[in-house]
C-alpha cells in the first residue's frame, strides 16, 4: 500500500456524514474530521488549501 501523503480535512456538522466521508476516503488518504469551524482551525495543519463544497453528501460521492 503507497503511504497516504495528502490529508484531508473534514468539516460538517453531522458526524454520520464525516463518518461517510472518511469511509470514501481512507483508503488514498489520511483522514481528519471537525464538527465545526472552530474545532478545524484549532487543528495543527500546514499547509492548508481549502474547498467549500454546498453540494449534498450523495452528489459528492457519486462524483468519486
Amino acid at each position: 500500500m503507497d503511504e497516504k501523503i495528502f490529508k484531508i480535512l473534514a468539516v460538517d456538522d453531522t458526524p454520520e456524514n464525516l463518518d461517510v466521508i472518511k469511509g470514501l476516503l481512507i483508503d488514498r488518504y489520511q483522514v481528519l474530521g471537525a464538527i465545526n469551524g472552530a474545532v478545524a482551525i484549532s487543528l495543527p495543519l500546514s499547509p492548508l488549501n481549502l474547498l467549500h463544497c454546498l453540494n449534498p453528501l450523495h452528489e459528492v460521492a457519486a462524483s468519486l
